[in-house]
Order: C-alpha cells, then sequence, then structure tokens
C-alpha cells in the first residue's frame, strides 16, 4: 500500500513538472517571439529619404537622380536614343513657334507637295463577250415569291436531284447563274429548279428587291 502511494505522488509530481516544462516552451515560442508592427515598414520608407547620397552606391544615385528627371521634366534618361528624347510638344505654341519659321514650314510644305500624287480615275474594264448571266437584273424583272410555279418542269425534276446538283456548286448565285445560262428560267436542263419559280437551288431574289425599293 504504502508502495503504491509512493508511486501514485511520484507520478503526479512528473506530471506536473512536464507541464510547467511545456507551458514554458509555449510561452517562449508564442509569447517572446519578435513581431514587426505594420507601422515599422512606413516609418523604414520615411527614414529613407534622409539617407545621405554620399552612403547610397553610384548605380542608386544615379536611378534616383533618373526618376526625378522623368518625373520633373518629362524625359527618358538613358543612352541618347530616341526613347530619351522629350516628349512631344506640338501642342505648346510657345516651344514650337521658338524653334520653327515661316522658312521651315514653306521647306516643309514644299517637300510633302513634292512627295504628294495623285490617281486619276480609270475606266472600269469591259465585260467579255462570254460574261455570266447578271442575275442582279434578273432579280430585278421578277417579282413573283418563291416557291410559286411559273414554268413547267420535266418528270426527272424533283427536290432530291436538285439537293445533288446543287450541292456541286459553292454558292446558291454560282448555282442560279449556271441555271440561267442554261436557258433558265424556262428551261431546267440540270435540275436545279425543281418548283418551277424561276429560282434555282436556295438562291433569293428577295435582297435585291428591298435593296431597290428602299432607295
Amino acid at each position: 500500500m504504502v508502495v503504491n502511494l509512493t508511486r501514485f505522488f511520484f507520478v503526479q509530481r512528473f506530471c506536473e513538472i512536464k507541464m510547467r516544462i511545456l507551458w514554458f516552451i509555449m510561452f517562449a515560442t508564442f509569447g517572446c517571439a519578435e513581431t514587426l508592427p505594420d507601422s515599422e515598414y512606413q516609418t523604414s520608407l520615411k527614414r529613407l529619404p534622409s539617407i545621405s547620397r554620399s552612403v547610397l552606391p553610384q548605380k542608386n544615385i544615379q536611378d534616383q537622380i533618373d526618376l526625378e528627371v522623368v518625373i520633373e521634366q518629362g524625359q527618358f534618361p538613358g543612352d541618347g536614343s530616341k526613347s530619351d528624347e522629350v516628349l512631344s510638344d506640338e501642342n505648346d505654341f510657345a516651344a514650337v513657334s521658338s524653334r520653327e519659321t515661316i522658312e521651315s514650314d514653306a521647306q516643309r510644305i514644299a517637300i510633302n507637295r513634292a512627295l504628294y500624287q495623285v490617281f486619276e480615275p480609270t475606266a472600269l474594264p469591259v465585260r467579255s463577250e462570254q460574261e455570266v448571266p447578271n442575275i442582279v437584273a434578273f432579280a430585278l424583272k421578277t417579282t413573283n415569291p418563291l416557291k410559286v410555279t411559273l414554268y413547267s418542269r420535266g418528270p426527272f425534276s424533283f427536290e432530291k436531284r436538285a439537293l445533288v446538283n446543287c450541292n456541286k456548286f459553292a454558292s446558291p448565285s454560282k448555282a442560279q447563274e449556271e441555271f440561267l445560262s442554261k436557258g433558265g428560267p424556262k428551261r431546267d436542263p440540270l435540275g436545279l429548279d425543281p418548283d418551277g419559280d424561276g429560282f434555282a437551288c436556295s438562291w433569293d431574289p428577295t435582297p435585291f428587291r428591298l435593296a431597290v425599293s428602299k432607295k
């Protein structure tokens, strides 16, 4: 019994010591850690201008001088290239008048006149004898809407055949030109106008009619 009590008090004492050590470590880690307040950064920035130029390296001194030139004079310092020139002052009358004269303006005008070229308009080229049908003129001559039969078609003129033949052309306009050149709108040997309205494939004369009506 005495041994058990001794062991109990020993273990209890050991746990207390261990807890104190842990508390000490936590306090040393989090409580005594060095912190940098937010104001320290601002304070360090305020102290920078007071540093003597003689203390700073030569490169930093030149950078500060260049920055002052850019801000105060609008000049880009460097190696004398184009980017180092003063910003344009063409809108400053005093600056321009100080370096330009009537004679220099006259010389500039003479140079511009010498470089000026006039190109006279020429006549439009004449179409060849083998010109394609004018589908715009054809559209303006017609008044019937789409899918209204005006011309009779043969027994071999049906929608499926027209769909296959229309796919051979790059556009409905090309199909209409070929349709008119082969005897359309009265004849349709290529089978491009199965409904007989005079318009091949999906070509539509409505946009041309509307363009004229809005004049």
